[in-house]
């Protein structure tokens, strides 16, 4: 994976007016302790860019409401530098991550706008630079808050190893499909060496988002078409297929493969292929089954 881990104090008269205008803070020369500390964390100072991106893409969507929604920027900032604290960036991470759902909200159609043009093909397999991850999570920002969906339950001993954002960039498969739409595969939460991942379609031609729905093998082992499924693997697209890799362990040497097919709202189901020893065996005819369903 490209990286597992990346590694009111103030009040609104000595707010920086970059702020106030849509515009990330300056790393150059940080106003003040909370500002450095922003941007002395990698992930921080991504959020705070796309804070920035977010606000702006509001304000287009509402010119008449911008005294308002700056106002209430200024508000948002002086509660974030009160979270802030010496030994503890948390805090700070999650009112980034929070009012940039706000914004993007608020944005509506101009965000999603922004987030077809920023979307660009990504491979969490690969090393893409810091610029197309952060475009990455821009993009997952807005697909998640355009369709949300209740967080994973977690374990109550189950601590967050990384933040939305560290899980965004660092996780999230853009590809193209035959029919020139994106396929998106927005992380839900990863384990070792695979993620739970809900899709997601981009069609820059026309302008719009889905969420895809996948066809799941029911109890009678026939697909039934779930909304709001996740598809749980390392994830691999080519032309309108979608091979999902659910791994048994680490060495690929047992597991599931799904075979998926692409059509318009839906991920339908076409094969099976399960090796269930992990023997540290090739995959063959012989030691592993296959399911066809169409």
């Amino acid at each position: 994976m490209r990286r597992l881990l990346a590694a009111l104090a103030v009040s609104a008269a000595f707010l920086s007016p970059s702020v106030v205008s849509a515009q990330a803070i300056d790393c150059a020369k940080p106003a003040s302790k909370v500002e450095k500390a922003i941007c002395d964390d990698g992930a921080l100072a991504s959020l705070d860019r796309l804070v920035a991106r977010g606000l702006r893409f509001a304000l287009e969507a509402d010119p008449a409401g911008a005294e308002a929604l700056r106002a209430d920027q200024r508000r948002w900032i002086a509660a974030r530098d009160a979270a802030y604290t010496q030994t503890n960036v948390l805090p700070l991470i999650r009112a980034h991550e929070v009012r940039l759902r706000e914004l993007l909200a608020k944005a509506g159609k101009r965000g999603l706008a922004a987030a077809i043009a920023a979307a660009s093909p990504i491979d969490p397999l690969r090393e893409a630079g810091a610029g197309a991850e952060e475009n990455a999570a821009f993009v997952a920002f807005v697909l998640t808050t355009m369709f949300p969906q209740p967080p994973a339950p977690k374990r109550p001993d189950e601590g967050d190893v990384l933040s939305t954002y560290e899980l965004y960039a660092g996780f999230t498969l853009m590809a193209p499909l035959s029919d020139g739409r994106l396929f998106i595969a927005v992380p839900d939460e990863c384990g070792a060496y695979q993620c739970a991942a809900m899709p997601f379609v981009l069609d820059r031609k026309a302008g719009t988002a889905a969420r895809l729905a996948v066809e799941m093998p029911d109890k009678g082992d026939v697909p039934r078409k779930v909304p709001t499924a996740v598809t749980t693997g390392t994830l691999t697209v080519s032309k309108d297929m979608v091979d999902v890799f659910d791994q048994g362990r680490g060495a690929g040497d047992c597991g599931t493969h799904l075979l998926y097919r692409v059509q318009a709202d839906t991920m339908t189901l076409l094969k099976r292929i399960e090796k269930p020893e992990c023997d540290g065996k090739e995959w063959t005819d012989r030691n592993s089954k296959t399911k066809v369903y169409r």
